[in-house]
């Protein structure tokens, strides 16, 4: 061969490979950089570079899975699906995360019998260490409430209000209109921050849909509280720091210089992280609050304002509330029907559920709380519910699969009576004397009170090294603290007065795998010793039921 053949055919080879190596090369960093961003929980870009990959590397089944979680997180269940089923044929051995995804989707379409099987077989092939391991044992429970409730007869119909309201965002607590049974305002985080928003709709779904900004926004975040009866004013929040933020109310009038008017009563008894408040009229407040008297997490409270003072909140009782979280609290007009959310393993379907209870005035009591169903509630959070000036529909937020990403807005329209919205000026449960005698344990009055006395945590673990994910999220009042020696990390949950609340969520741990979840009984803060309890016995009563175990 000549020379020059030789260059012309080293030439040919080498121009021919060039962009097949450059190739190669793109296909490399789509795959590097999607699997960090996947690393780092940015789901919708990881999509991007994790999807161009698969296409060009199919036979990559880490990054098929990758990419399957990436659609799931972005709202594509449909298609995260597809690749979850394709990749139990083609791994000879399932994956614990391919099994544990498709229990996911399995609970989120209501197949709650195969959703167990799924999340079992995942626990039977997941490391002991792996943090997902509670989050299942806890979702088998919802599925056996999911079960349950498929034998309840459902008495309403529930419709995503679309595209043209919901966005890709979280639309959050909306407000039906007192005038308008074609009126919702609700809260977004759509531009970046939380802004209050109006939207008109067609309840047959084929109407014009007008989505409008309000006036009172501005360059701070605001979140919508409710309306007066009349319709008159509304009631808001605006953050303009990290501390509380102010009540603000915007009566509507069309002047040149409008402005909101603070709330009248400036002496509210709530504190900072308080949540989700609602005005029954402009003397009745209830709100979801985590103060150290409550029996765990979220509790719902009542205030009232009489002869100008509000009184000290009261916690709603045990029948509503639980050592999980309560929340969104809505009281009907007839002042005796209770709409709230909770994440009771025993109860919710996953994650918030929204729950319906009545007041019984001849028993003085509140009759157990009713989970409102299937078709209101899902495997994941539903929340905020509030009814129509009429009675017939309700409207909540939801991030359940199939809505358009994030939290979006549902009506329920329902089969049933409008009695609960027959207005009444009074709280009936208010003054009755079971309701005033009901304790908790002892009122605290202020935070420079919150370490006096007697209360309780639940250790669940000792640990070599400090590691904030051994506590799953959704337990209340989470802490860790050094051992004595300075060699380990005690891992706790709860803040309870009473033996009794600690038991409860005690048991529900043991039930979850904590199997050495323990009571610590703490006086002023300080954790009491084995030898300083009988002492203390005299003084604080409730040691002689953490004595007995009862």
């Amino acid at each position: 061969m000549r020379w020059y053949s030789f260059i012309i055919l080293l030439g040919s080879f080498s121009l021919g490979t060039f962009p097949v190596l450059v190739a190669q090369d793109a296909i490399g960093s789509d795959r590097k950089i999607g699997n960090q961003l996947f690393k780092d929980k940015n789901y919708a870009q990881a999509l991007v570079y994790l999807a161009a990959y698969c296409e060009a590397k199919p036979s990559d089944l880490v990054s098929k899975q990758q990419l399957a979680v990436c659609y799931y997180h972005t709202n594509a269940s449909e298609t995260a699906s597809l690749h979850i089923n394709q990749l139990l044929k083609a791994q000879s051995k399932p994956a614990s995360e391919t099994l544990l995804y498709k229990a996911y989707l399995s609970h989120d379409e209501g197949a709650y019998k195969q959703a167990i099987e799924y999340y079992k077989a995942y626990l039977r092939s997941a490391k002991l260490t792996t943090k997902e391991r509670f989050a299942a044992k806890t979702a088998i429970l919802n599925c056996a409430n999911g079960i349950q409730l498929h034998y309840q007869a459902a008495n309403s119909t529930v419709q995503n209000l679309g595209e043209d309201i919901n966005g890709s965002m979280d639309d959050a607590h909306p407000i039906p209109s007192p005038n308008y049974d074609d009126l919702v305002y609700f809260s977004t985080d759509r531009m970046g921050s939380w802004d209050m928003y109006g939207a008109s709709f067609s309840q047959a779904g084929d109407g014009t849909t007008e989505l409008f900004p309000l006036e009172t926004n501005s360059n701070k975040q605001e979140w919508l509280i409710d309306f007066n009866r009349a319709g008159s004013a509304m009631r808001f929040l605006r953050y303009e720091t990290e501390a509380m933020p102010k009540i603000l109310v915007d009566t509507f009038r069309q002047e040149d210089n409008r402005q909101v008017q603070h709330f009248p009563s400036l002496a509210l008894p709530i504190q900072a992280g308080d949540s989700t408040l609602f005005f029954f009229n402009d003397s009745v407040l209830l709100f979801a609050s985590k103060q150290l008297e409550g029996y765990g997490g979220y509790d719902l409270y009542l205030t009232q304002r009489i002869r100008g003072q509000w009184t000290n909140p009261k916690n709603l009782g045990a029948t509503i509330n639980s050592p999980y979280d309560e929340l969104s609290p809505f009281l009907a007009e007839d002042g005796l029907t209770l709409y709230f959310s909770s994440n009771h393993i025993r109860k919710s379907i996953g994650g918030l559920d929204i729950f319906k209870v009545r007041y019984d005035m001849e028993a003085e009591t509140w009759v157990m709380p009713q989970n409102l169903g299937l078709t209101i509630n899902s495997a994941q959070e539903d929340c905020n519910f509030r009814l129509s000036s009429s009675g017939l529909q309700g409207f909540f937020n939801s991030n359940r699969w199939g809505g358009q990403g994030g939290h979006d807005i549902y009506i329920a329209y329902i089969n049933g009576s409008d009695e609960e919205m027959n207005p009444s000026e009074t709280i009936p449960f208010f003054n009755a004397q079971a309701f005033k005698q009901a304790k908790v344990s002892e009122q605290l009055d202020n935070q420079r009170r919150k370490k006096k006395g007697l209360s309780y945590r639940i250790l669940i673990a000792t640990e070599p090294k400090l590691d904030r994910s051994i506590i799953p999220p959704n337990y209340p009042d989470i802490r860790i603290r050094p051992s004595s020696d300075g060699q380990t990390f005690r891992y706790f949950v709860g803040l309870y007065r009473t033996y009794r609340s600690a038991k409860q969520l005690q048991g529900d741990l043991v039930k979850q795998g904590w199997a050495d979840a323990t009571i610590i009984p703490y006086v002023n803060g300080i954790e009491l010793k084995a030898e300083e309890i009988p002492q203390m016995k005299t003084r604080y009563r409730d040691l002689k039921n953490y004595e007995a175990g009862e």
